[in-house]
């Protein structure tokens, strides 16, 4: 969270757990990915968000507050921002 100047929202004790993965197309979510939800001009990934959960997902980015039930997130000012801040980084990251 730290990383990508965000706040992480959610299960305290999955914050040492590491993601095995990113992507920013919700298809292609697997156990344990991070998904970062990006805007385009004719679709919001943060419309994903529950769906990739229910594939599997560890965590994902978000511009915004979800509700509790969603699951755990890292409130950003800009998943495309935290994006790049993230790609900066060495392969192992801890949320």
């Amino acid at each position: 969270a730290a990383a990508c100047e965000g706040t992480f929202v959610g299960d305290r004790d999955l914050v040492t757990k590491e993601i095995a993965g990113a992507v920013t197309d919700s298809r292609q979510v697997q156990k344990d990915y991070l998904f970062i939800p990006i805007k385009g001009a004719r679709v919001d990934g943060h419309d994903f968000i529950p769906q990739v959960f229910e594939k599997g997902a560890l965590v994902v980015l978000s511009d915004h507050a979800l509700p509790e039930e969603t699951g755990p997130y890292i409130l950003v000012s800009s998943t495309t921002e935290a994006m790049k801040n993230c790609s900066l980084l060495p392969d192992t990251v801890i949320l």
